[in-house]
């Protein structure tokens, strides 16, 4: 009953349509389409509240799919089509809109990194990253924020933009990033949604189109997507020694990626951690070889992370960090955050209580659960989360609803929880408190299964659940 995987295929239920269901399922997907798209337009990011009208729609026609008449089927995968068009025409949109005219956070900044390690600067020296900046006219802001705080392995992902003009360079970066976004999707319906074809595919693609961290990664031109597909392909692999690989490579673009090693120590899982070690350390290699030792070790004594004093209470910081630098007024440095009393002991609890649970789940299957725990934990205790990091909870959404047996309220809890947390995550522009609460509702949510698989193995009732005892 814990386990991760227990698809059910619809594809065996025949699907026959009439001409008037047919253009009754044409005329809803377009007319819902215009009417979401009409929300939409002019914005970057999507209303808070839309997916609060939205996602129940999706969510419970999905679920009533089996025992609906072909009238209704046609009329819910009209509206599925229309809102894959909405989300997907408006997700175009922004990226034409920024790859022409391209916005300075975060996109021109990763440019600039870029040109400044092709010219063999010192991309850990904010007057260096100055000096490639004047050549776009950047605001006050951008000059006051020009910091390059990623590992030095980072830079091998951002040197490609520094071989093109500003224009030429976002151009191919956003096309990257439309290629990936649709890599995700299918590799998302690959994985969790492939028993139920076509139309499995387009609620996935619904489902990833409508989470606000998505269009926020476009809107920031951010490795969120990468950072997804890297994950995705972990998962995939995840029983053999490859996926240190995929591992290693998510970690150097986001960092807080390190969180899943937690997992695979206390799991002993060391074939994994040494592909890990090995790949990190050829990337390592690379970078030396490509900056040269005086950059490289610029991380450890220049790092703008550590000397930046208002880097982690920007207004949008999304991290138990950002929650107490607001609370104390943005009055605290770098060291006094994360060496503040409320900070040390809600990580040290989370990080005892997540290990606790992953420790004590019983079978790769049901360990799986644990996997994913390390997921909100990892958003909520890194200090640099921003709301678009959230992008990688699309997993344990997507695991949430395949074994919502395992949830209070079975299906009517999860799909509350579901568009609870996408409504929370609407808010990433209004203050970063919503998206803290929406990470926290996750953690405590896989938590909960955690927990009732633990209790269910202790006390020797796993019986599976019948194939058919639950709809789609």
């Amino acid at each position: 009953m814990c386990r991760p995987y227990r698809s059910i295929s619809i594809r065996r239920y025949p699907f026959h349509l009439s001409i008037r269901e047919r253009l009754l399922q044409i005329v809803i997907g377009v007319g819902v389409s215009l009417i979401i798209y009409r929300l939409l337009v002019g914005r970057a990011t999507l209303t808070p509240w839309l997916p609060l009208i939205v996602m129940p729609v999706i969510l419970i026609g999905y679920h009533l799919w089996r025992g609906l008449p072909p009238i209704l089927r046609a009329t819910y995968v009209g509206c599925l089509i229309g809102v894959v068009l909405s989300f997907g025409v408006q997700t175009i949109r922004l990226v034409a809109v920024n790859a022409t005219s391209p916005p300075e956070f975060d996109v021109k900044v990763f440019w600039v990194f870029g040109s400044a390690a092709q010219r063999g600067l010192n991309f850990y020296d904010p007057q260096e990253l100055r000096t490639v900046a004047e050549l776009l006219e950047p605001s006050a802001q951008m000059i006051a924020e020009l910091f390059y705080m990623y590992p030095p392995q980072t830079i091998l992902l951002f040197a490609p933009l520094g071989w093109f003009d500003v224009n030429t360079g976002i151009l191919l970066w956003y096309i990257v990033q439309l290629v990936i976004l649709l890599v995700d999707i299918s590799l998302l319906w690959y994985l969790f949604q492939k028993n139920n074809g076509w139309l499995g595919w387009l609620w996935t693609a619904a489902m990833t189109l409508m989470l606000h961290p998505i269009s926020s990664t476009l809107g920031f031109g951010q490795t969120n997507l990468i950072v997804l597909l890297l994950l995705l392909l972990f998962w995939y692999h995840r029983e053999r020694s490859r996926a240190g690989i995929w591992l290693a490579l998510a970690i150097i673009v986001k960092p807080f990626m390190a969180v899943i090693l937690l997992f695979l120590i206390l799991r002993r899982y060391l074939r994994i951690l040494g592909m890990v070690t090995v790949t990190l350390g050829i990337i390592t290699i690379m970078a030396l070889i490509y900056q040269g030792w005086q950059n490289f070790l610029h991380f450890f004594t220049a790092n703008a992370e550590y000397n930046a004093i208002n880097y982690y209470t920007l207004n949008t910081a999304t991290s138990l960090t950002g929650l107490i630098a607001r609370q104390n007024h943005n009055s605290l440095t770098n060291a006094a955050l994360l060496a503040h009393p409320v900070f040390l002991v809600v990580a040290a609890l989370m990080i005892l209580v997540s290990g606790g649970f992953i420790l004590r789940l019983k079978g790769q299957d049901a360990a799986l659960w644990g996997l994913l725990l390390t997921l909100p934990l990892g958003l909520i205790l890194y200090p640099s989360t921003g709301g678009h990091y959230a992008t990688v909870l699309i997993i344990p959404f997507m695991l949430m609803w395949i074994n919502r047996q395992l949830f209070i309220g079975y299906t009517w809890g999860v799909i509350v929880l579901l568009t609870s947390v996408y409504c929370l995550f609407g808010y990433v522009f209004q203050g970063g408190e919503h998206v803290v609460i929406g990470f926290v509702l996750t953690w405590l949510a896989l938590l909960f299964v955690c927990w009732r698989c633990i209790a269910q193995q202790q006390a020797e009732t796993l019986t599976p659940i019948p194939q058919n005892s639950l709809s789609l």
